[in-house]
């Protein structure tokens, strides 16, 4: 795709319309893989599990397979959010942070989020920086401490 001779104006109104596309297609993309989950699908293709389905069949690398799990298992428990996806508000990296929050505090506390308290979670990590949502998670944890410190790198000494 050649787009040299596009102008300015063009460019940047046909960027910011295929971006919100690419956030609307990306609903679909997780109702239909929650489809396939379950009817169990990915068991006709060889895989034991939905996340090897997304390896093996859809060419995911494992860290973008996690993240469309946790985003596919968040939007069927919590269909409210399907907006704040396909707005933009809450990103795969959000919801798969948000996941990886629930289960941390079901495994260190044995706490176990209503679907309320999910979307209090949801709605103060929304339209944040993965920093911000990883400073976020961590003030909220029992056991923050347990957050794997590799995850976490500070920007400066100010900023951590």
């Amino acid at each position: 795709m050649n787009l040299k001779f596009i102008n300015d104006h063009t460019l940047i109104a046909d960027t910011v319309n295929h971006a919100r596309h690419e956030r609307e297609i990306m609903t679909v993309v997780l109702h239909h893989l929650q489809e396939i989950d379950r009817r169990r699908l990915f068991c006709d293709h060889g895989c034991d599990s939905i996340f090897f389905f997304f390896l093996k069949k859809l060419g995911y690398s494992e860290d973008q397979a996690a993240r469309r799990v946790s985003a596919m298992r968040l939007l069927r428990d919590l269909p409210q959010i399907e907006e704040q996806i396909s707005s933009g508000d809450l990103s795969l990296s959000h919801l798969g942070m948000a996941q990886s929050f629930f289960r941390q505090e079901s495994k260190i506390s044995q706490r176990i989020f209503t679907a309320a308290e999910k979307m209090q979670v949801l709605a103060k990590i929304a339209k944040t920086s993965v920093r911000q949502a990883q400073a976020i998670t961590i003030s909220l944890s029992s056991a923050p401490e347990q957050l794997r410190p590799e995850k976490l790198k500070p920007i400066s000494e100010d900023l951590s």
